[in-house]
C-alpha cells in the first residue's frame, strides 16, 4: 500500500506539474523503509519526520541564498528512517501518544 501510494503521488505529480515531482529512487526508498520498519506505525512516522525535515530545510536554503530550487526527499527519508530506527519508541511516545497507546508502548 505504501509504495502504492509513493508511486501514485510520484504519477500525479509528474501529470500536474509536468516534471518529476517525486523520483521513483524515492518510491523505492519509501518501499524498503516501510518493508524493514513496518508500514504502521513506521512509515507513517518517517514520511511525517522527513516532510518536516525536508520542509525546514527547504525553507532555509530559499531563504539562504534567495530562490527556488528542487531538493532531493530522499535524504530526508533515509535521515528520518534512521531517526526512528534508532529513537522510534522514543519518537512515538513523545510526538504521537495516541498512536503510542494504541500499541501499547504507553
Amino acid at each position: 500500500i505504501a509504495g502504492f501510494s509513493f508511486a501514485a503521488f510520484s504519477v500525479g505529480a509528474a501529470f500536474i506539474l509536468k516534471h518529476e515531482g517525486l523520483g521513483w529512487g524515492d518510491v523505492k526508498l519509501a518501499v524498503m523503509l516501510g518493508a524493514f520498519l513496518g508500514a504502521w506505525p513506521g512509515l507513517l512516522v518517517i514520511v511525517l519526520i522527513a516532510s518536516l525535515l525536508g520542509s525546514a530545510v527547504g525553507i532555509a536554503h530559499m531563504v539562504i541564498t534567495r530562490k527556488r530550487a528542487y531538493l532531493p526527499f530522499g535524504p530526508a527519508l533515509a535521515g528520518a528512517g534512521l531517526a526512528y530506527l534508532l529513537y522510534g519508541e522514543a519518537i512515538l511516545t513523545g510526538l504521537l501518544p495516541g498512536i503510542a497507546m494504541s500499541l501499547g508502548l504507553i
